[in-house]
């Protein structure tokens, strides 16, 4: 029998012969290795129970080192300190809040000279190109003489401004002051506005507050005018008072505080 082996012929190919030489190779160099790792860590302590330390000792050398690296890697693992990526925050920890950036709507200083140039086209009589721009979208609301004046879009607004230049004829009307605020979508306007009434032929200075509510691109999407109702009502009075007066001579000039009275009314 021992003949027949030793002459058997090999039917390996040279190429699995090769491959297999490289795999006991590996393990070889594997088992080394192993070795070596035992070797260097055996005087370490360990805390195993009695019975794991005698199955340990009683074990083949192989099985032995392998079950120390194993035994070891595990204890430095569990012990090491977590690493970045663990580190994070703890679910007690308090977590800043998030600042909210403010949305600008219209850039404050071009808000500011955009609302001058209206005051002065209203004041040189020109009440319809501001209106260039506009859209429906656009309110008008006034206290005037105690009768609300309400309008919407374009035409609302130029229904307004027909009805005050009907009652009063204007000399002067000017922004004493404008005031925008950061995000550039509200604006407050104080008025001067001197001129003659057209019904009572007497003159006036009057002090009007008017507030904006503007969108993207100089959008006006609310005008309110807020009045000393008191004094524009001496001013444009209702049809029977005006008839009433006759046609005496013409009452003196009323001016409207900067301040509104206790008659002042907004809406």
């Amino acid at each position: 029998m021992a003949h027949l082996a030793r002459s058997r012929p090999n039917t390996l190919s040279p190429a699995t012969r090769f491959r297999a030489g490289n795999r006991g190779h590996a393990l070889c160099c594997r088992a080394t290795q192993t070795s070596q790792l035992a070797t260097k860590h055996s005087d370490a302590p360990t805390s195993f129970a009695p019975d794991v330390a005698a199955d340990l000792s009683a074990a083949p050398g192989r099985r032995q080192a392998l079950a120390l690296g194993v035994a070891l890697g595990s204890a430095t693992w569990l012990g090491a300190a977590p690493g970045p990526a663990l580190a994070g925050k703890g679910k007690d920890e308090p977590k800043g809040k998030e600042e909210k950036q403010p949305t600008i709507i219209n850039d404050p200083a071009v808000l500011k000279t955009q609302l001058k140039t209206l005051y002065d086209q209203w004041g040189k009589g020109d009440y319809e190109s501001w209106l260039t721009g506009q859209t429906d979208a656009l309110k008008v609301q006034s206290s005037y003489n105690g009768v609300r004046i309400k309008g919407k879009g374009l035409a609302g607004a130029r229904q307004y401004w027909a009805t005050v230049t009907k009652d009063l004829s204007f000399d002067s009307y000017k922004a004493l002051a404008v005031f925008v605020d950061n995000d550039g979508d509200e604006a407050q306007v104080v008025v001067e506005a001197t001129g003659t009434s057209r019904a009572t032929k007497a003159p006036f200075k009057a002090i009007f507050l008017h507030s904006f509510t503007i969108g993207p691109n100089f959008t006006i999407l609310k005008f309110k005018e807020t009045t000393e109702t008191a004094a524009i009502a001496q001013l444009v009075p209702p049809p029977a008072a005006a008839v009433a007066e006759g046609a005496g001579d013409a009452p003196p000039a009323v001016e409207v505080p900067v301040a509104p009275g206790s008659a002042a009314r907004t809406i």
